[in-house]
């Protein structure tokens, strides 16, 4: 894995308030899917990691692999904005045996749109979790 340090304007522009900044980012490799991942720290420790994927293809699969994994979301928001034609998608599930809130977060708008897609993925530790996370 090579980290790079996040630098510059960079840090603001990608910055999550609940979670943190990133500092550090990079590829990141899990069975055959690819992306690329960004580390955010708050209070010099790491808080979160997310991982942004390709294009909205790749959310679908992803999406479905984590159903498989975790089961059925704790939540599970579906929402389409007709007069924009987005479609967002928000899916929360806990992992416990990590000790780490999984949160899919998707939104594809059509052609028609000049919004863009963006789709990832934040991994947090459970605040009440025992286990270290992350």
């Amino acid at each position: 894995m090579q980290l790079e340090p996040v630098v510059g304007a960079a840090i603001e522009d990608r910055s999550l308030p609940a979670y943190g900044k990133p500092l550090l980012s990079g590829p990141y490799k899990a069975g055959d899917e690819e992306f690329s991942a960004d580390y955010l720290f708050d209070k010099k420790k790491l808080s979160a990691v997310v991982l942004y994927m390709s294009d909205y293809e790749q959310a679908v699969r992803i999406s479905a692999q984590l159903r498989a994994q975790y089961g059925r979301p704790e939540v599970d928001d579906l929402d389409i904005d007709p007069p924009t034609l987005c479609k967002t998608e928000k899916r929360i599930w806990r992992d416990s045996e990590r000790g780490n809130l999984v949160t899919f977060r998707s939104q594809y708008c059509g052609a028609v749109t000049l919004r863009g897609t963006s789709q990832y993925i934040i991994y947090t530790p459970i605040v009440s979790s025992t286990k270290s996370g992350l």
